[in-house]
């Protein structure tokens, strides 16, 4: 991609489908996914030690497109191992430019994205299917307001709904029957009040202090409070899912065509994706689950 930072929004079909095999996951995802026609986040990728002229030019250039006063930053060091380092904050542009720094000259490849509000998601997607031979089984989970997809993918949080597609061809585009189809709910007032508690107990103890916010007391209290003023609150506003036949034909949808065009050698596939609240909603990656972990 040579020396100049190059946007993902500025990438040529031909290119998306070259960077879709990059060695970075984190990088190849949203190339595969744009390629594919899904709306992502925009964003650039830094090489491992390419040097902070790049990196300042990268943070600007991402920064201006929309006047952003802060920006994601994600890293990707290949198969990680399970202490990588867990990011994904909007951060202040000189923090985001300094934690990119650190991580490019540690080896690590860097991901900058458009920013997000983490605490205003109208609703969380995380999607893990199991391939077998030319069938899939889909498991779907879903969180609802306030809450994000890290809260489900390394979070421990149980989902709210689960929707399961078994057995479908990864051929042939054909919708599954209400046979074929589990649908499971896990709502009410105590199970709610469990998820929201374990959530702000990560907000407290996790989030916030990664974005510079100095907590003090009671990591799930001061998390509560600290929400409240900044009128960030769509932890404590209700959720009735909407499960219609078109919306799960449409979910079927999105994830037949991820499926169907994953490599051959893959021998499953994970996606995430959010409702943001503020009128977008993205997929975050694409990951080949064999390859996520280093054996080492």
């Amino acid at each position: 991609m040579g020396q100049a930072p190059r946007l993902l929004s500025e990438l040529s079909r031909q290119e998306l489908y070259a960077e879709r095999r990059s060695q970075f996951a984190k990088w190849a995802g949203p190339c595969q996914l744009r390629f594919l026609g899904y709306p992502t986040l925009d964003a650039v990728l830094i090489p491992p030690g390419i040097g902070e002229r790049f990196i300042a030019r990268a943070v600007e250039k991402l920064s201006r497109l929309r006047s952003h006063p802060k920006l994601i930053v994600r890293s990707d060091g290949g198969p990680e191992k399970f202490d990588y380092p867990k990011l994904g904050n909007s951060l202040p542009l000189q923090a985001a430019r300094k934690l990119s720094e650190e991580l490019s000259n540690s080896g690590r490849a860097v991901i900058l994205l458009e920013p997000t509000n983490r605490f205003t998601n109208n609703r969380t997607m995380n999607v893990a299917c199991d391939f077998r031979g030319d069938t899939c089984t889909a498991a779907i989970e879903f969180l609802g307001p306030g809450f994000d997809v890290s809260d489900l993918t390394r979070g421990g949080i149980t989902p709210q709904v689960t929707v399961v597609f078994h057995d479908f061809s990864r051929v042939t585009h054909c919708y599954p029957t209400i046979l074929d189809t589990t649908v499971s709910i896990d709502m009410d007032g105590a199970r709610d009040e469990e998820r929201r508690l374990a959530r702000l107990a990560r907000i407290g103890s996790d989030i916030l202090p990664k974005t510079g916010v100095q907590v003090e007391g009671d990591a799930s209290e001061f998390a509560t409070n600290w929400l409240r003023v900044h009128g960030y609150l769509s932890l404590w506003r209700p959720w009735t899912p909407t499960l219609r036949k078109r919306c799960l034909r449409h979910l079927f949808d999105d994830i037949f065509t991820l499926v169907s065009q994953a490599p051959s050698s893959w021998v499953g596939l994970g996606t995430s994706a959010s409702d943001l609240g503020d009128g977008r909603s993205v997929y975050w990656d694409i990951i080949n689950p064999a390859c996520k972990w280093s054996i080492k």
